[in-house]
């Protein structure tokens, strides 16, 4: 009794380029710190096909410390 297994398809796989940017403002006086954070993707092959896809990021984060 035995199983034998069958591939059904091979589909490409996703190719991921990535790269971030990070600037923090450490506080001052006013205890305030900043923090801006820039990002870009790109995905060859997306979601296991012939399509393309591009994102971007933009993050500001303020803390009181």
């Amino acid at each position: 009794m035995g199983h034998d297994w069958t591939l059904l398809a091979d589909n490409p796989d996703e190719i991921r380029k990535r790269i971030t940017a990070e600037w923090t403002r450490f506080p001052d006086h006013t205890g305030l710190r900043t923090t801006l954070r820039l990002g870009y993707e790109h995905v060859t092959r997306f979601n296991f096909t012939e399509e393309n896809r591009s994102n971007f990021l933009v993050q500001f984060k303020l803390d009181y410390l």
